[in-house]
């Protein structure tokens, strides 16, 4: 049996390495012999729903939308100047991969800037390539939704913000 709530405002959340989503509706489930609530989630890049636990939202990092302080946070970590270095590909693909993973927009703004950087001084090989694409649109979408700007906009302050880490590092 199903039994579905259908009277919720509309709430917007961040799911872990695909951005912005929808609660569409929250709904309970039998599994065997226990009843299970599950969130519906629609995908807003590309319109795909995904059911999650109501119980499994820690695990899976699902978190709110950043507020305005936290955007100003962002932006420091954006723009300080302090970027990891590796000596090794694997080491700092790992790395950078749990942060992404992590579901923390700041981990995300701390791959952005460190693949930023890297770029700049040599070619990134393909998988960083994704990841840099990957991190750019996480976070692009995001301040898109807390600043209600256009994506042109918020790329330009990204941009800005990343050439002034630029500037300290030198």
């Amino acid at each position: 049996m199903v039994k579905t709530y259908l009277a919720i405002p509309e709430i917007k959340v961040i799911y872990p390495n695909h951005g912005l989503a929808v609660v569409e509706n929250i709904n309970d489930r039998d599994l065997g012999d226990r009843q299970v609530s599950f969130y519906h989630l629609r995908i807003c890049s590309n319109n795909s729903i995904i059911m999650i636990p109501t119980e499994g939202v820690r695990p899976v990092g699902l978190r709110k939308v950043i507020s305005d302080k936290e955007v100003t946070k962002l932006y420091r970590i954006l723009q300080n100047g302090m970027v990891d270095q590796y000596d090794n590909w694997m080491g700092r693909y790992r790395e950078n991969l749990e942060k992404m993973q992590s579901g923390s927009i700041f981990k995300v703004a701390e791959v952005l800037k460190n693949l930023f950087y890297l770029s700049n001084q040599k070619d990134l090989s393909y998988r960083e390539k994704k990841m840099f694409t990957k991190a750019r649109y996480l976070i692009v979408s995001e301040l898109m939704e807390v600043q209600e700007l256009s994506e042109q906009d918020v790329e330009k302050k990204l941009d800005r913000a990343l050439s002034k880490c630029m500037k300290k590092k030198k």
